[in-house]
């Protein structure tokens, strides 16, 4: 019947499994073009690692915001170590303990406690680096203020705090390699002038000195090389990730209001087809017999009555014999 064409096309969709037209289909994205545009536009510095225009702003914003806890318990660290080193001085130059403890408590001590109470202001973020740069490089310098105060032989112990002091600015406070190599060459080149400026101490000490030191920078400096630029790569790893991820909900969107769509053409359909049946129903029930229908009726009748004629005359025949 004509209308249950309707549904016989549904069934041929269903039999499709519900696939989108070939011309409904969204088309796939090519994404290793615009992968490789991306890399060409984001190329770090080789050697100070930084992203070029405003996309080095970004990534500084993003790194000092989930970078800030680390930084805050580092300088809570530094200052806990520098104060408890304070014990050293009372066994190593118990006779400029005073002034050893007046470098320690009175002026390294509060600017730690000081920038720690900075990391909470929301300004710190802008000048995070510069700050925590400085206070770093006098917490060294503070050491060496040291080494220049103690007599020998015990001065020349106090070199090794220069050693924690290179490593922590290279590790810990996140320093960018710019910062972290200024704090180490300053500390390296202070602490030059202050043994060479003192008499008693050994050339072969400050040269064994200057050979540790130089393996820290280097071993510094290759850490926070590896651990900034995997920080970098995520950064832009990241980034197009969530670009690739909205191209996706992009199309999904769509893929969804064209699903939306086919299923309200189908319920169309449906109901359509529904309605064609009870209309079809309704005239068959209400329009007249069609002629060869009652022919049909007659003769079947008329075949009845003659058959029933012949059987009561042959039974009024069997009967007067």
């Amino acid at each position: 019947m004509l209308p249950l064409l309707p549904l016989q096309d549904l069934l041929n969709e269903r039999s499709d499994g519900g696939r989108v037209p070939e011309q409904q289909r969204p088309e796939l994205v090519d994404l290793s073009d615009e992968r490789a545009h991306s890399s060409a536009n984001t190329r770090m510095h080789p050697l100070t690692l930084r992203f070029p225009g405003e996309l080095e702003d970004e990534f500084a914003e993003e790194y000092s915001a989930r970078t800030l806890t680390q930084v805050r318990g580092a300088l809570v660290l530094g200052l806990v170590l520098y104060t408890v080193f304070g014990i050293l001085d009372t066994w190593i130059a118990p006779a400029q303990r005073p002034t050893l403890w007046l470098i320690r408590y009175a002026i390294v001590g509060p600017l730690l406690a000081l920038v720690i109470g900075l990391t909470y202001h929301p300004s710190f973020k802008r000048y995070r680096e510069p700050v925590v740069s400085a206070v770093v490089l006098v917490a060294g310098l503070g050491i060496i203020a040291m080494t220049a105060i103690i007599p020998a032989p015990g001065n020349y112990l106090y070199y090794a705090g220069l050693l924690l002091v290179i490593v922590y600015a290279f590790t810990l406070v996140r320093l960018s390699l710019p910062f972290s190599m200024g704090i180490s060459a300053v500390t390296i080149v202070a602490y030059l002038a202050v043994a060479l400026s003192m008499s008693e101490t050994p050339p072969e000490l400050i040269v064994n000195n200057m050979f540790f030191l130089g393996s820290t920078v280097v071993i510094g400096f290759s850490a926070n090389y590896s651990m900034s630029r995997y920080a970098r790569t995520v950064f832009l790893q990241r980034r197009l990730i969530e670009a690739h991820t909205a191209q996706l909900q992009e199309k999904n969107e769509e893929l969804l209001a064209k699903n939306q769509m086919l299923a309200e053409s189908r319920a169309a359909t449906i109901r359509t087809a529904r309605r064609s049946e009870l209309i079809f129903s309704a005239l068959s029930e209400t329009l007249p017999e069609p002629y060869w229908t009652r022919s049909t009726a007659w003769r079947r009748r008329s075949d009845r009555e003659t058959l029933g004629q012949s059987t009561a005359v042959s039974t009024f025949f069997c009967t007067t014999r």
